[in-house]
C-alpha cells in the first residue's frame, strides 16, 4: 500500500495509508459503461487519484482505464467497458481493488456472484479490437523470487465445485445478489 502524508494542525504530518476497497458492478455500471469509485474513497483519496489509472489483474494483464470527474464523483469509464467484457463481469460481480505505489496504479481481484475468484482469461494478441485501449502483458522473469499469490494454482475449474464453470446452484451463498 502506498503512504502519503498529509498535514494536520500546526504543521505536524500524519502518514495516510491508502485503501484498498470494493466495488460491487451494478447492472447499471454495465448498461452505462462506467463504474464509480465508491464516495468514501473518493472523500479520503479522490484529490489524489491520477486521471488514467492502471488496473494491474493477476496473471499480469494491465489496463489503462481512463477517469471521469464531475460533482464530486469519479468513474472508471474510458477502458472499463471493454475490461468488463473481457472479463465477462455481470451485475453482482465483486472487483477488491488495492493501490499500488501511487494513486495511478490499482491491483484487482475480481470475484463471480458466488464469491469465488475467477479464472482470468488470456488477452488475445489483438484485444480489445479496433479500440485506443492500452492493455499490456507482464511475463514474469526467470528469476521470479517466489510463487505469484495471484496465480491459479488449482487448475482451470477451481472456481466451481462441480466443474462446470457456470454459476449454477454449486453450493454459492451469495448467487442471489
Amino acid at each position: 500500500m502506498a503512504i502519503h502524508r498529509r498535514r494536520i494542525q500546526q504543521g505536524s504530518v500524519v502518514p495516510v495509508t491508502a485503501p484498498s476497497f470494493i466495488a460491487i458492478v451494478s447492472a447499471q455500471a454495465l448498461e452505462d459503461g462506467k463504474l464509480e469509485i465508491p464516495r468514501a474513497v473518493v472523500r479520503q483519496s479522490g484529490d489524489l487519484l491520477a486521471e488514467m489509472i492502471l488496473l494491474k489483474v493477476p496473471k499480469g494483464a494491465n489496463w489503462v482505464i481512463e477517469l471521469t470527474k464531475s460533482n464530486g464523483k469519479i468513474w472508471l469509464q474510458k477502458g472499463w467497458p471493454e475490461f468488463a467484457r473481457h472479463y465477462s463481469l455481470e451485475h453482482g460481480s465483486l472487483l477488491l481493488f488495492s493501490f499500488q505505489g501511487d494513486y495511478s496504479c490499482l491491483r484487482v481481484q475480481i470475484f463471480k456472484r458466488n464469491t469465488m475468484e475467477i479464472n482470468y482469461p488470456p488477452l488475445e494478441m489483438n484485444y480489445p479490437p479496433n479500440s485506443s485501449i492500452t492493455v499490456e502483458m507482464n511475463h514474469a522473469s526467470s528469476h521470479d523470487d517466489g510463487p505469484d499469490p495471484f496465480s491459479d494454482n488449482d487448475g482451470p475449474d477451481a472456481d466451481d465445485e462441480n466443474g462446470d464453470n457456470d454459476d449454477a446452484d454449486d453450493g454459492g451463498a451469495h448467487d442471489g445478489i
